[in-house]
């Protein structure tokens, strides 16, 4: 007998009182050529009912937590199964897109090696696109979760159409300090082989933070800047000159794009998105 990647058998069991987001998504994985085991689909739900009772789920944009099992790498295979796959995708389209081949993608799940890599000049696009997905400029920011505690220099996360529109999150670079930029005004401060969760989020006009695990690294009463029409890239720079590039070499346990957040929203992030890095025992 051969079984569709719809049939119930390639599912984990569904949890009692599962969110329906995460139905969807484990769905939405399974037709992506993915699959979830049953301990990280519990680990999503409860990932998801934190932020729900945060209320931070409608500031959520797009959020991919790099979970499911592995894929193939090889020159061939076109898709990263689950890996691939955002749990919210309000902004975007329904995956993230990859370049190069997946034998050019490093992927574990659990343990002190997990974490998404990529190995060469390759990068994730998450199909947001700035100009288009944030209604106002003084209300936006994105996170992105670093496993590799390295001084290196690269953008984690960003996109850029001219100096005064670009946005991005470089975490320890090569200079020992991290820094933020959305979207003009660049802040940072000295954090030799950083890792963890670097969000940057802007709330005002005059007011731009770049935090690292839930706390304030640097700030700015003059932000400045325009929405780039391009789209975020993780694990480097997309847009200006070069079309692409500052590669980052770096593991990633996820992102997220979300609306400007406060700092005790930050922290809420923070705490929701290390459990979960916890319960898959990834966390640093």
């Amino acid at each position: 007998m051969r079984l569709s990647l719809s049939d119930p058998a390639l599912l984990a069991p569904k949890p009692l009182l599962e969110d329906a987001e995460v139905t969807d998504w484990v769905a939405r994985s399974v037709a992506n050529g993915g699959s979830v085991s049953a301990a990280t689909r519990s680990a999503v739900n409860t990932f998801m009912g934190a932020i729900k009772a945060a209320s931070l789920r409608t500031k959520m944009l797009r959020l991919n937590l790099f979970c499911g099992d592995d894929f193939v790498h090889d020159n061939i295979t076109a898709t990263m199964g689950a890996v691939q796959v955002p749990l919210i995708k309000d902004k975007g389209g329904s995956l993230d897109l990859f370049s190069g081949p997946t034998l050019s993608w490093t992927y574990a799940e659990t343990g002190a090696s997990a974490g998404l890599k990529q190995t060469g000049s390759n990068y994730l696009d998450t199909t947001v696109v700035p100009s288009t997905d944030f209604s106002s400029i003084d209300n936006c920011g994105f996170s992105v979760y670093v496993r590799d505690g390295s001084n290196e220099a690269s953008v984690a996360m960003g996109c850029q159409t001219g100096s005064s529109s670009q946005g991005y999150i470089l975490a320890a670079y090569s200079d020992g300090s991290s820094y933020g930029n959305i979207w003009q005004t660049q802040i940072g401060a000295s954090d030799s082989a950083g890792k963890g969760l670097y969000t940057l989020s802007r709330t005002a006009s005059n007011l731009m933070t770049l935090y690292k695990n839930g706390s304030s690294l640097a700030s700015t009463t003059t932000p400045l800047g325009s929405l780039p029409n391009v789209p975020l890239a993780v694990f480097a720079h997309k847009g200006g000159t070069p079309t692409i590039g500052q590669y980052c070499t770096k593991k990633f346990g996820g992102y997220v794009i979300h609306l400007g957040l406060s700092a005790a929203e930050v922290l809420s992030l923070y705490n929701a998105i290390q459990a979960f890095q916890t319960a898959l025992t990834r966390n640093v």
